[in-house]
């Protein structure tokens, strides 16, 4: 599909936050679990937010499972976006902290929207069937 993708800066390995968990043990292993993360940002296409379903939100032990990482790396790796404000939790729900600085947020917002309104027409179309 043409909108199953995300945006990754090219000088993703410039940043100081990426080159600061890069020198952290298991760093690189870290570094791959934010692209993971983005990753599933995008496929949730909910602002930023990742979730197992909307009502249920993805737990380290979820998440190490869903990306094949030993827990340790994935415990690790949260506490090091967190420290960094890379993330941000509520309610049990991780959120990538400025998802719209670093997508399109206004194309994946009509993407969004595009998808409801199909959903829409479809339970119409079952409806009249």
């Amino acid at each position: 599909m043409a909108d199953d993708w995300f945006k990754l800066n090219m000088d993703i390995f410039s940043n100081r936050k990426i080159k600061y968990l890069r020198r952290l043990p298991n760093g690189d292993s870290i570094v791959l679990f934010w692209i993971a993360i983005l990753s599933e940002a995008r496929r949730c296409n909910s602002d930023g937010k990742i979730f197992l379903t909307e009502s249920i939100p993805y737990t380290p032990e979820m998440l190490a499972e869903e990306f094949k990482f030993d827990e340790s790396i994935v415990g690790s790796a949260l506490d090091a976006f967190d420290f960094l404000d890379m993330i941000s939790k509520e309610n049990g729900f991780i959120t990538v902290a400025g998802w719209e600085d670093h997508q399109n947020a206004e194309g994946l917002a009509k993407i969004r929207e595009s998808k409801r309104l199909a959903q829409a027409r479809w339970r119409a179309k079952q409806k009249a069937l």
